[in-house]
């Protein structure tokens, strides 16, 4: 039986995908994953980390702290889905 935080930070990820797909039509140019970059890459901006953590408030039923803003919480794909899925796991 799989984790269940693995099962989250999986549905997290496709999520984002799939946001990212909508938003940024080809700005997708490799396979996304838990290593894609957002910040150094340029995926994630100040408006489209705005429009990402309401996607993800609306989809998932959490609420980001100002404290969850940090580089470090947004580098990387993998970064928001386990900031996602421990804001669920806490609130489940």
């Amino acid at each position: 039986m799989p984790n269940l935080a693995t099962a989250e930070t999986s549905a997290v990820l496709a999520s984002m995908e799939a946001f990212f797909a909508q938003a940024s039509p080809g700005a997708l140019t490799e396979p996304f994953g838990a290593q894609t970059a957002l910040l150094s890459s340029g995926l994630l901006d100040s408006l489209s980390m705005l429009q990402l953590t309401t996607h993800l408030s609306d989809t998932f039923g959490i609420e980001f702290e100002d404290e969850d803003f940090t580089m470090e919480n947004f580098a990387t794909a993998g970064q928001i889905a386990d900031l996602v899925a421990a804001k669920l796991t806490r609130s489940g």
